[in-house]
């Protein structure tokens, strides 16, 4: 069914349309409210503030150091 169609089916189907359009909407914003609900409380309910380590692990002193550029020895040009 094409736009063209749809418009010669007249108001009622358009009305039918919006309140569909309308209703989903409605649905919709409702379902998302209620997903954040869950997923609110599935963090309140699992957060452990244990499980998070109060201090930094220490890294080795290696993985601190820069890394030296190699000594490139830069091609002389011959000028004759």
């Amino acid at each position: 069914m094409n736009y063209l169609d749809c418009m010669n089916m007249g108001s009622e189907f358009v009305f039918d349309m919006v309140e569909f359009y309308t209703v989903n909407a409605k649905e919709s914003l409702s379902f998302n409210g209620r997903r954040k609900c869950i997923l609110k409380e599935f963090i309140t309910k699992h957060n452990d503030p244990n499980h998070v380590p109060d201090e930094l692990v220490e890294c080795s002193s290696q993985d601190d150091e820069v890394p030296k550029k190699p000594n490139v020895k830069s091609k002389e040009t011959k000028m004759n």
